[in-house]
């Protein structure tokens, strides 16, 4: 279903759904629950993440947090697609647990939210992590999930706006200023945390406990490194049987075993269609790379709505380009990135599923910002050209930008400015 769409749907069907369903809202029990849930040895914890599949990788030290403190709770998931693959390919969930909604029309969207909530139901969930921000939507599946268990999710406080009721029994507040890997671990930490002493989370975010001093006293503030992203080892590797059928299809298309592998990811999803780097730009960078590495090839990634940047750049670039739009799952894209050398990319979530693998990244930011978004690894190169406008995308704003023109926080980054750094990424990791 279209993004827009979807956003009407929420704010004029939500904001009435959320006020009548707020009456029937137990959050004035919330001490009860609270008691009850942390009297149970294997609770089971249902965790929603509708959409942006990057934002789910950011959240995996939050969840590998959650299996530490409680190793015997029974996760369960409430997502879209392809978020419920990447669960099963990262082992968080048989697949008996994992709840899809389908978002591709309105029907099949509401049908399969109503199967879902019945069967949530009927098993019994004890709390719910909802990591969907402000969606009213992700708060009504919340409250009918687990009408009376505990419900962590982020709170407008007073912006009416973004209001959803009240439906939260721990209601968090959001921090513009923390990595979202650290946004995602303060839902987490709110599950043991007084549900009436609101805004939560009111825990330290500096391990020492030391207060912080300015940067005129000559030592830099400890609260700089929250806008480092949390660290995190995945342990994730690929299928024999994805590997195997990522070689065939390189083999199919001509691709020699030794020859050096560039992805280009010049789209991203109608989430947010003002990530979008020019086709352009993209153009002239990989003409350069082809032209600077010879044994390289581009290899244009994306799903079988996004072939439009693949076509593009092998209309407008002689050499070897492979297009792979919508010819690959989750599991054999990751495997195809284990033979890449590097991907230059919008910020999207292609960035961060490279971070499970390793693969170096260049990631191009325009209306949002690296300071809270970018990938959990060190080999990602992030470029932002800050201008003062930026960033103007966040939860607050539900996702949407005032900007009326082409993104200049975006055409300020340069094919030059790519290109340095694909170079200085290409030395480094040989």
């Amino acid at each position: 279903m279209n993004i827009k769409n979807m956003r009407l749907i929420d704010e004029f069907a939500g904001v009435p759904l959320c006020a009548a369903l707020s009456f029937l809202a137990r959050a004035r029990h919330a001490a009860g629950s609270c008691q009850h849930f942390h009297q149970l040895q294997a609770p089971k914890i249902l965790i929603i993440h509708l959409s942006e599949m990057g934002a789910f990788v950011l959240a995996q030290p939050a969840i590998q947090e959650l299996q530490r403190r409680i190793p015997q709770a029974e996760l369960y998931f409430l997502v879209c697609s392809p978020i419920d693959e990447l669960i099963q390919e990262l082992n968080l969930a048989p697949k008996s647990r994992i709840f899809t909604i389908k978002n591709n029309n309105f029907a099949g969207l509401t049908a399969s939210a109503l199967r879902s909530v019945y069967r949530l139901r009927h098993i019994g969930i004890d709390a719910v992590i909802n990591e969907e921000g402000f969606s009213r939507f992700a708060a009504i599946l919340s409250y009918l999930s687990c009408p009376r268990g505990l419900r962590v999710g982020l709170h407008p406080n007073g912006l009416r706006s973004l209001y959803k009721g009240n439906l939260e029994t721990h209601k968090v507040q959001y921090n513009s200023h923390i990595h979202a890997s650290r946004s995602y671990l303060n839902l987490i930490g709110a599950l043991w945390a007084d549900p009436q002493d609101t805004p939560l989370l009111k825990t330290s975010l500096t391990p020492s406990g030391e207060i912080d001093v300015t940067p005129k006293a000559g030592v830099c503030p400890a609260t700089w490194s929250n806008y480092l992203p949390l660290p995190h080892t995945f342990s994730y590797q690929p299928s024999p049987h994805s590997l195997t059928k990522i070689a065939n299809s390189l083999q199919k298309r001509g691709i020699e075993p030794e020859q050096e592998l560039i992805i280009v990811n010049p789209n991203s999803s109608d989430m947010v269609s003002h990530r979008c780097w020019p086709l352009e730009n993209y153009e002239i960078v990989c003409r350069e790379l082809l032209r600077r590495h010879p044994q390289a090839a581009i290899v244009v990634t994306g799903t079988a709505q996004e072939s439009a940047g693949a076509h593009y750049l092998r209309t407008h670039v002689d050499g070897p380009i492979y297009d792979f739009t919508g010819d690959t799952n989750i599991s054999e894209l990751l495997a195809l990135y284990t033979r890449c050398r590097l991907m230059i990319t919008d910020n999207s979530g292609l960035a961060h599923l490279a971070s499970i693998v390793g693969l170096p990244t260049i990631v191009l930011y325009g209306p949002e910002t690296p300071l809270l978004f970018s990938p959990l690894s060190d080999k990602c190169c992030q470029l932002y050209a800050n201008l003062a406008c930026s960033p103007c995308i966040s939860p607050y704003s539900n996702n949407k930008t005032a900007c009326t023109r082409c993104c200049r926080c975006l055409t300020s980054l340069t094919p030059q400015h790519v290109l340095q750094a694909a170079e200085k990424v290409w030395q480094k990791d040989r």
